[in-house]
């Protein structure tokens, strides 16, 4: 009975022993399956995660490159802007340059307006003395002529007096007091005809010096006409040269507004590339870190490659010592 009882025992155990076995062995068909499953869901996910990593890596690559760029149109910027300063400071010298040539151009024009108009001045001088000088050879022509009948008179006078003279001659003693006379007359005649011919040759000489005085003026004249000519085509020159300038600083003034916007423009151009350049540095952290991450994840993705092909190594361990 004993014996039985054992035997039934046994075979019991072995039933178990075989319903364990055939679970075991039921369930290592089922873990290879999934593990199949999960390596090949695992080998796709590393697939995937390699080709992000690379594109990563490349966008990395661009995001660097890009700041390169950046960074090299940032300092050729600061270049420009260097420029466009030294540009401007050059332009504002010759404004002032421009303008103080402007000012000496504007008081010389007005120095020869004075001269133009002190020189008018001379001009109606000489044209005053050269009436007075025409008046006075005139008034000396009349003189002269005066002196001529004077002259003719005195001339006369002594004719007179010397045929009175003679007819008191041939009176004899009662002619003599007329005789006296007739002396006196011709005495003074012929000083009036020395005076008239001491004046005679002053007004001569006073006619040759008024003649040359009359010349000089009419010398003169012309030469005050000369200077008139030569001093307005010098201010014409100078409205001329004026007016030049004028444009030269309007345009100077125009560049100088050009260069102020342009060197405000660049101003800007540099603050938004600094903005950029700081969002693509931050980019670039931000990449390296996730690069960094998904190299991580690929490390562990390796590692749990590893782990499922040393479980599946045992599950086929288990598989062949249950059958």
């Amino acid at each position: 009975v004993a014996s039985m009882k054992k035997s039934e025992e046994t075979e019991q155990l072995n039933k178990r022993m075989e319903n364990t076995m055939e679970n075991v062995l039921k369930n290592t068909s089922l873990l290879n399956e999934s593990i199949v499953v999960y390596t090949e869901n695992i080998g796709k996910t590393k697939e995937a995660s390699n080709n992000i990593t690379l594109s990563i890596k490349q966008m990395a690559t661009g995001i660097e490159e890009e700041a390169i760029s950046i960074n090299n149109i940032n300092m050729i910027m600061k270049d420009v802007g260097d420029k466009v300063v030294i540009t401007k400071g050059i332009s504002e010298k010759v404004q002032d340059s421009a303008n103080d040539m402007n000012q000496k151009i504007t008081k010389n024009a007005e120095d020869v307006n004075v001269m133009i108009n002190q020189m008018v001045n001379i001009q109606d001088s000489v044209e005053s003395i050269s009436e007075i000088v025409t008046s006075l050879q005139d008034k000396i022509r009349n003189i002269d002529r005066s002196l001529e009948g004077i002259t003719t008179i005195a001339d006369q006078t002594n004719l007179l007096a010397l045929n009175a003279a003679i007819e008191a001659a041939r009176a004899g003693e009662q002619g003599k007091g007329f005789a006296v006379v007739a002396d006196e007359i011709r005495k003074l005649a012929e000083q009036s005809s020395k005076i008239t011919d001491d004046i005679h040759n002053v007004v001569g000489q006073i006619q040759s010096d008024t003649k040359t005085t009359f010349e000089n003026v009419q010398k003169g004249y012309e030469a005050v006409n000369n200077g008139m000519n030569v001093a307005s085509n010098l201010n014409d020159s100078f409205e001329l040269v004026s007016k030049v300038f004028m444009n030269v600083s309007s345009s100077i003034h125009l560049e100088k507004e050009m260069i102020d916007k342009l060197k405000s423009l660049v101003d800007k151009i540099q603050m938004q590339l600094e903005g950029v350049s700081d969002i693509s540095q931050q980019h670039t952290a931000t990449t390296q870190e996730v690069l960094a991450n998904t190299e991580m994840q690929d490390d562990k993705m390796s590692q749990l490659v590893t782990l499922i092909e040393k479980i599946k190594g045992l599950s086929k361990n288990l598989e062949d010592i249950t059958r």
